[in-house]
């Protein structure tokens, strides 16, 4: 008995100090790998969140406070308040928080926010409360997005900047660096998220019956375990079979959200998602470019399609997908916004020369059925080249993507955040899931980024308008020894490509002669 009970004794002692070993590495709330960095001047604002050694969750609001120290019209900002009393105080005030992110959160020791702002703590009511953070407009609902796996930390606000022109809202953005609890963890981006609100999509609350209970609605395409309701169809693969042990893509609801959506309104606008999905992949597509009636806002599903195409985002389509709808009365139409573009620009993977929307290789969740069958149409194609040629006049040319890139790591290199930030975290000269690409620092990370878009543009502008670039047989923007590789392979078989790109002689065929044209252009005698 006497062993036995020290067995027992044993074996609860072993669970309860692994129990408080695990509350105490949660309770910590995630600190950097270096935690000893300060701060004494910075271009960035400053962003002081106290939680007084409080746990931050996931799945639940705490209460913390919000210190913003941002000096406007580029003047410094001071992390010593006492030495520099007369800074301007940006927001100064009660939050809620909690962490953010689904494989983000699990996989980036770095996490991501989501705040609101309040009047008072949560413990007395927490009213929520709508400000102007950063100049952005104002709002009670911010994220502050940790950016951990991406090395350029401008992924996002570069694809909302260019998106911006074109898509009805695109979210504003601003750089700061970010103490909680007086300890330095990095730079974040504090974000405007997609949702309901005067500055960001302005919509009304659906109510019960007649036209206000056709809208307005924001749902996300995303992974189950939020609520909502599933497609009415699989996903299918490269072949067109349906992948039935892949999961139907999920429908949340984001606003109104699970716990203010009643079930007349559930009821409603599942079955205008189906009714959608239906008329789409039965056959419907293409009428949707000529009926009145059409269910979708054609521009607004060509512009998030290029938008996240241009960017290769490997979630598109499938995951964080923020789909909305107004009352009839007002436009009755479908639209996408975009958001989430973490898996953007060559992170994934080098490869510039294949489409998101054809990847059918996903074995949990797939891409909607609905994208198939529209970007299948014959209309979509054609309309989607006339838009492409619309972007390319201004705002998607190489000068101008790459000077907007320039501004941005200029902001982060000018007062040496992105320095003090990777040595918070040690990101570069090592493996960080899921990069393709392992730079050993800042500057050879943004001069990937380049080198990937300029193969980008080369295939979109061969696709959508039929330029190529002669003997760019991989169409990724270079000739050079990689499309020799890729002819002779094409000849023997081995792998297919685009005949048109590889008669490189354009005489109508693909042969030994293409690859002795190609070998002159690369050796520069034609």
């Amino acid at each position: 008995m006497k062993r036995l009970f020290r067995f027992w004794l044993m074996l609860t002692v072993l669970v309860l100090s692994t129990q408080i070993k695990l509350y105490a590495q949660d309770s910590d709330n995630y600190p950097p790998v270096v935690q000893n960095i300060s701060v004494d001047s910075t271009n960035l604002p400053i962003v002081y969140i106290e939680v007084n050694g409080d746990t931050i969750l996931k799945d639940e609001k705490i209460t913390a406070r919000m210190k913003i120290i941002w000096n406007e019209n580029g003047q410094w900002n001071f992390a010593d308040t006492i030495a520099h009393p007369n800074q301007n105080i940006d927001y100064n005030g009660y939050i809620s928080i909690n962490y953010r992110g689904n494989t983000t959160y699990t996989t980036s020791p770095k996490k991501s926010y989501t705040i609101r702002t309040l009047t008072q703590p949560l413990e007395e009511g927490g009213k929520k409360q709508k400000v102007s953070l950063l100049g952005m407009g104002k709002d009670n609902n911010w994220a502050l997005l940790a950016n951990h796996s991406d090395r350029s930390m401008m992924r996002n606000l570069l694809s909302y900047g260019l998106a911006r022109p074109f898509v009805e809202f695109s979210p504003k953005g601003k750089y700061c660096e970010v103490f909680v609890d007086g300890i330095y963890y990095g730079v974040y981006t504090l974000m405007e998220k997609v949702t309901k609100g005067k500055f960001r999509l302005n919509l009304t609350e659906p109510e019960e019956e007649g036209d206000a209970l056709t809208g307005d609605y924001l749902l996300e395409i995303d992974r189950p375990g939020s609520g909502g309701f599933v497609s009415k169809y699989y996903p299918v693969d490269s072949e067109g079979n349906e992948i039935t042990t892949a999961q139907k893509n999920v429908y949340q609801f984001d606003e109104p959200d699970l716990d203010e959506i009643t079930y007349t309104q559930t009821m409603y606008i599942r079955n205008k998602i189906w009714q959608m999905e239906q008329t789409l992949v039965e056959g419907g597509a293409e009428n949707q470019f000529t009926d009145e009636n059409s269910l979708i806002d054609i521009q607004s599903f060509i512009d998030y399609t290029l938008s996240n195409e241009f960017a290769h985002n490997n979630d598109a389509y499938r995951l964080s997908t923020k789909l909305y709808k107004r009352r009839d009365s007002v436009d009755p139409k479908f639209k996408l916004s975009i958001w989430d573009m973490d898996l953007t620009f060559g992170c994934t993977s080098n490869k510039t020369n294949e489409w998101v929307y054809d990847n059918h290789t996903y074995t949990w969740i797939g891409i909607p059925r609905w994208v198939d069958a529209l970007t299948s149409a014959p209309s979509f194609n054609r309309f989607m080249r006339n838009r492409w040629q619309e972007y390319r006049q201004e705002i998607y040319t190489e000068d101008h993507v790459y000077a907007m890139m320039d501004s941005l790591s200029s902001q982060l290199t000018m007062g040496g955040a992105i320095d003090r930030n990777a040595r918070a975290w040690k990101i570069f000269d090592k493996h960080l899931w899921p990069n393709y690409f392992d730079t050993k620092n800042y500057v050879e990370e943004v001069n990937y980024m380049k080198q990937w878009i300029h193969g980008r543009f080369a295939f979109l502008d061969y696709k959508l308008l039929g330029i190529a670039l002669d003997g760019d047989v991989n169409i990724d923007g270079k000739v050079n020894v990689s499309d020799v590789t890729a002819l002779v392979n094409m000849i023997l078989g081995v792998t297919t490509l685009d005949e048109t790109a590889a008669d490189v002689d354009r005489n109508g065929k693909v042969n030994v002669s293409d690859l002795t044209s190609l070998v002159n252009i690369i050796l520069g005698i034609i």
